[in-house]
């Protein structure tokens, strides 16, 4: 064990001669952690929540519930407008990442599920935001059930 702790003082001292040597073996690679921690590093606080407009053109007390159940999400805030063309025009100039439409007809469809066609909601998206695409796709479903 002697003999190796005589190593280790002796590869010690020619390290700290070598001023260059020393430096880039113990404090460029602090220096270089530390810079591309900073640089990397998230704010650490969640995303920001985004703004989709929704519109509801049917009256029934299953559109209702629906909407009210995505007013409630907490992935993102829905605002309502008019009609669906007004959403649809708000995503065209890139006021809302998307825009839900709950179609006429919504309720007739959501209560006979196993006789008709399927309920179905209109999401008109920006093709540029892809990620917020399938993230509101999933919230969708998850409150369509």
């Amino acid at each position: 064990m002697g003999i190796i702790w005589a190593l280790l003082t002796k590869d010690l001292r020619l390290l700290v001669r070598d001023r260059a040597g020393f430096f880039f073996t113990f404090f460029f690679p602090l220096i270089f952690a530390v810079f591309f921690g900073t640089i990397f590093s998230s704010g650490g606080g969640p995303a920001p929540k985004q703004q989709i407009p929704h519109a509801v053109a049917d009256d029934s007390p299953a559109a209702r519930r629906f909407a009210e159940a995505l007013a409630s999400a907490d992935e993102f805030y829905l605002s309502r407008v008019n009609t669906g063309e007004e959403a649809r025009a708000l995503v065209l100039l890139r006021k809302a990442v998307a825009a839900v439409v709950i179609p006429p007809g919504y309720g007739a469809a959501r209560e006979a599920v196993f006789s008709g066609p399927p309920a179905e909601v209109q999401v008109g998206v920006d093709p540029s935001r892809a990620a917020e695409s399938g993230m509101l796709q999933g919230v969708l479903q998850k409150y369509a059930f």
